[in-house]
């Protein structure tokens, strides 16, 4: 896992480490994407509060719990994930998860708890929690982290110290051009408003094979041009589309929507594809991209919450949405 010093959007001391050990919350709740190396951090802060001799801003790295952490396996650390397959973190794991910390800690100093997502405990799981963090033990911490917090709970919530982490918007960009020497400003600002300002996120989109989220758009453009069959479309990219395509995708109608709307190409993303959406404004109505925009946001939508569903058939659909509309 990257060292969060690395990212020069931390380098305010604060956000690196904003308590003393001896102050330190019994349950904090980090209001951050895992796209802004909040999830980094939040390890950073663990072996912060593990380590038998830490240092005045981070564990010592050289002691034996500083060694466990490394190697993945340390007894007083626990962590509440969300599986791949599931939608939820479910009651069972939290009760695994009492039951685990009743028992004295391995070293006799602390134990630490990451929840993440946290949002994604469903009610059962998350009122099973909150007498632990009403009656919290003796050195015991709790880290959640949500990038959607006032999805949790209002009781969770008021159990927990809230504490945002935002990313300095101005280190953002420089260290993108340090990653990426070889491609221009407007790639590097176009793959970070895809992202939604998100660093992790827009190095990833850069980061796409062969370039391949602009060759999606692309593809997508000679479809909605009739140079292309939908149907082809789909079967060249159903196996290679992540869920950075289909957001960029959503984002490319989004900005067709605003230029049809205002006649000003100021605020698009996708400002090198301007021509090709004047052509496709010309060629289709509002209400037609309306309906063709909602049906990829649906799409993506679906992607991400991990719904059971055919999706070649239903990128064909997706595609194929302005015939007959």
């Amino acid at each position: 896992m990257q060292d969060p010093k690395h990212y020069p959007w931390f380098e305010d001391e604060q956000a690196y480490l904003p308590f003393d050990r001896s102050a330190w919350p019994p349950a904090l709740l980090i209001a951050a994407d895992a796209d802004l190396g909040a999830l980094e951090l939040s390890h950073h802060w663990i072996s912060f509060l593990l380590c038998e001799d830490p240092k005045l801003k981070e564990a010592c790295g050289l002691c034996r719990s500083c060694h466990w952490l490394q190697a993945g396996h340390h007894p007083d650390f626990f962590e509440l994930l969300k599986a791949d397959e599931d939608k939820s973190i479910k009651i069972d794991a939290v009760r695994n998860l009492i039951a685990s910390l009743s028992q004295t800690a391995h070293e006799r100093r602390a134990q630490v708890v990451l929840i993440y997502p946290a949002d994604s405990l469903n009610e059962a799981a998350a009122n099973a929690l909150l007498k632990s963090l009403e009656e919290p033990n003796d050195r015991v911490y709790f880290l959640l982290l949500s990038a959607y917090p006032l999805s949790l709970p209002a009781t969770l919530r008021s159990r927990c110290q809230t504490y945002l982490l935002r990313a300095k918007q101005a280190q953002v960009l420089p260290w993108l051009q340090s990653r990426f020497p070889d491609k221009s400003e407007h790639s590097l600002q176009q793959a970070l408003n895809l992202a939604r300002g998100l660093p992790l996120a827009a190095e990833r989109l850069l980061r796409a094979e062969n370039n391949s989220a602009d060759l999606w758009i692309d593809d997508c453009i000679s479809v909605y041009l009739g140079q292309q069959s939908a149907l082809i479309v789909a079967e060249k990219w159903v196996s290679r589309l992540q869920n950075e395509h289909l957001k960029g995708w959503a984002y490319f109608l989004q900005d067709l929507l605003r230029y049809q709307l205002s006649n000003r190409s100021v605020f698009l993303i996708y400002q090198d594809r301007l021509e090709a959406i004047k052509a496709l404004v010309r060629r289709y109505s509002l209400d037609q991209w309306l309906i063709c925009a909602q049906k990829v946001w649906d799409l993506y939508g679906q992607r991400l919450q991990g719904s059971n569903l055919n999706f070649q058939l239903s990128l064909e659909c997706s595609l194929l949405a302005l015939e007959g509309v």
